[in-house]
């Protein structure tokens, strides 16, 4: 399912992707745009008065479900709030009573104490609407959750493109989206999620990221690199960069890479998971060829610290390297000979998602002989690239 958040992220997906998923949730004043998607099963709020959907704008988008942040309780004791009169912050039976001939559809309504274990996961803040929905989504043990549209308030707007404030700061309980991060960031390679690609550059950085197109990519690689860094590139040749790009759109938690070269597909290849691994031989094309290139260096270059490079001494070691990851998709771009292409695959199948590059029928290769002898029903051929999804996955 995907989690369509109120940060302007969510208008970096590609038209239909959102609603390419089994479900959509969407939060608070969500709005519905070719990037963002047209539907909404799943509807997300605090239902507080800042909350501008009517039941006319739910149904039209679809929405069957509703579920609430709050409990319909006086759920905090805060002296702060109770000296200053603010009590809506802590007693949200407000809502309750306000809203109530209002819901149209089969409603979720947490009880106080599901309530709390979220605020003391904070340290005792609030949390966002966001990040509630997360939690809770994740605590019906979905396959599989799309963050998009999360930034935690680093680009200043929600509501997709409206200016965003942080107001009473000196409220002790109020929202702490450093902590919520710090959460996510924490759980992130354990639990069934992936982000788009500005959630996916701050889980590494911490900062609002750089330019995300393609070009903006290529044109920096150029400039840490140098003209050449693209020859030999997955990327360069026949839109692969585009191919790439169109395959990870949803994300990845970890990726695994075989055959770094000179680490141009790795440094992309990050832009799309928390953790990328590549794995080359110890002794191979690249110290013959550029004995100069510093890979780590290019890739910090490239603003891409989440790489794990090893260089093996032997097939073995690869093997055993790779039994001991736990990945959701594998890059194959090592040895082009038959068997080690077969190798290679058998090593990474279990993920269940397998990308090879080179896959040329006018000019066979063994990277081309072996993936005819996969099912054609779990191939997807997109240019030189080959797509495997197959039975294997876990």
């Amino acid at each position: 399912m995907a989690i369509v958040g109120s940060g302007p992220g969510c208008l970096d997906n590609e038209p239909g992707f959102v609603d390419s998923f089994d479900v959509v949730v969407r939060i608070s004043n969500f709005k519905l745009t070719p990037e963002t998607g047209g539907r909404c099963d799943v509807f997300y709020s605090f239902f507080g008065d800042s909350i501008r959907k009517s039941v006319a704008d739910l149904r039209r988008a679809g929405v069957t479900l509703c579920m609430c942040k709050c409990p319909d309780a006086h759920a905090i004791q805060s002296r702060w709030h109770e000296e200053r009169r603010r009590m809506k912050g802590v007693d949200f039976r407000y809502i309750y009573e306000r809203r109530r001939d209002w819901w149209f559809c089969d409603t979720y309504v947490p009880d106080t104490a599901t309530f709390l274990e979220k605020f003391d996961l904070l340290g005792g803040h609030v949390p966002t609407t966001g990040f509630a929905a997360v939690l809770d989504i994740l605590d019906c043990d979905p396959a599989h959750v799309y963050l998009t549209g999360f930034d935690f308030f680093r680009s200043g707007i929600h509501n997709v493109d409206e200016r965003w404030t942080f107001r009473n700061a000196d409220d002790p309980i109020a929202h702490d989206p450093e902590r919520e991060l710090q959460w996510l960031r924490g759980q992130a390679l354990r639990l069934p999620i992936t982000f788009d690609k500005r959630l996916n550059w701050i889980m590494q950085h911490g900062d609002i990221p750089p330019p995300v197109s393609i070009d903006a990519f290529m044109a920096r690689a150029v400039e840490i690199g140098g003209e050449g860094i693209f020859r030999r590139s997955a990327l360069k040749v026949a839109d692969g960069a585009q191919h790439i790009e169109h395959i990870l759109r949803g994300g990845r938690r970890h990726i695994v890479e075989i055959g770094t070269f000179r680490g141009v597909s790795t440094a992309f290849f990050a832009r799309f998971a928390p953790r990328v691994t590549t794995i080359d031989l110890r002794h191979g094309q690249v110290e013959r060829m550029y004995p100069n290139h510093n890979r780590r260096a290019f890739w910090s270059g490239m603003g891409a610290n989440n790489i794990d490079m090893h260089l093996v001494r032997n097939e073995q070691q690869k093997v055993d390297l790779i039994a001991g990851l736990d990945f959701d998709f594998a890059f194959v771009d090592g040895d082009h000979r038959m068997p080690q292409v077969k190798h290679d695959f058998d090593a990474v199948k279990r993920c269940g998602t397998v990308l090879f590059h080179d896959f040329d029928p006018e000019h066979p290769n063994g990277v081309t002989e072996f993936v005819k002898t996969l099912p054609t029903n779990e191939v997807e051929v997109m240019g030189i690239f080959a797509l495997w999804r197959g039975r294997y996955g876990r």
